[in-house]
């Protein structure tokens, strides 16, 4: 599959809501015979998200024009429908999708970037070594036929993991620019383009992802239980690989690092080694804070 990059937002505080798009509307219309020919007007919202170049201060935005997602319709009594759609370009009609008479309630979904190896209502997404693709999914949406809007909010598909090293004081930045990261976790998925989402329990193969040098660093990770999520640090003559904790700072039980959302972990270095100052999620809505430590 082919990879796509979107640029990585620094989140620092609670992001707020989906900001929507401009609206317009379209009737839906009949040429006369019964058949129904009118346009659907398809708007998108794309909530706090990293995906460039249209974005608000607070990370939010919506796709620009030539933007193109690919678009699943489905239901009952005809065959699940793709198209390839794209932002201010494509014009959509009820008779373009050719759907038997009276089709009832009508399911609209959508996957930026499109896909082009789709087996079935699914495909397989295998996370590049790099970690740093991102698939923007919007979940299925009912609509009765024929109506004229089809409202989409796309959303991250993935995770993801933040990772922070600040000194005590023993160390300048131009040092902590040298500490060494690495990622083992799985790194394949099944998405459901009918529904719109990661199949839950559907990752597999674990993988070590690329080393990356810096005092912060980034991984997007498919959505997947945090005890697959192994971290290593290398910073001089010291070596570390720890695991995420169990449980946030409120005694609620950290277990699936879900799509949508940020993990942020900060890690102190001083000179009597590394510790963890605190994990915490932050994104699209809050789940909390984890405090402990790691030393070595």
């Amino acid at each position: 599959m082919k990879s796509y990059k979107f640029l990585l937002y620094a989140v620092a505080a609670v992001l707020p809501a989906a900001v929507s798009c401009h609206k317009s509307f379209f009737p839906a219309g009949d040429a006369g015979n019964g058949e129904v020919t009118g346009k659907i007007n398809i708007r998108t919202t794309v909530g706090p998200i990293v995906k460039a170049p249209e974005l608000g201060q607070d990370g939010s935005g919506n796709f620009v024009s030539g933007d193109m997602f690919q678009l699943t319709v489905s239901g009952e009594g005809f065959d699940d429908i793709r198209k390839n759609y794209t932002v201010g370009e494509t014009e959509l009609s009820w008779s373009d999708l050719e759907l038997p008479a009276n089709p009832g309630t009508v399911y609209f979904s959508g996957c930026y970037p499109a896909q082009n190896a789709v087996s079935g209502s699914s495909f397989l997404f295998d996370m590049p070594e790099d970690s740093e693709t991102d698939l923007l999914l919007a979940k299925a949406v009912p609509v009765e036929y024929p109506a004229g809007t089809v409202d989409l909010a796309f959303s991250h598909a993935f995770h993801r993991l933040a990772i922070e090293y600040v000194s005590d004081g023993t160390y300048s930045d131009s040092d902590l620019s040298q500490v060494t990261t690495a990622v083992n976790a799985m790194s394949s998925c099944t998405v459901d383009l009918n529904k719109g989402e990661v199949v839950p329990g559907s990752a597999s193969r674990q993988a070590r992802y690329m080393e990356k040098t810096g005092s912060s660093v980034s991984y997007m990770l498919i959505p997947q239980q945090k005890d697959n999520v192994t971290v290593e640090v290398s910073f001089r003559d010291m070596e570390k690989t720890f695991t995420l904790p169990d449980t946030t700072g409120d005694g609620q039980a950290l277990g699936l690092l879900e799509g949508g959302k940020m993990l942020s972990v900060q890690l102190v270095i001083s000179s009597d080694g590394i510790r963890m100052d605190g994990v915490q999620i932050i994104g699209w809505e809050s789940q909390g804070t984890v405090n402990g430590d790691i030393s070595f």
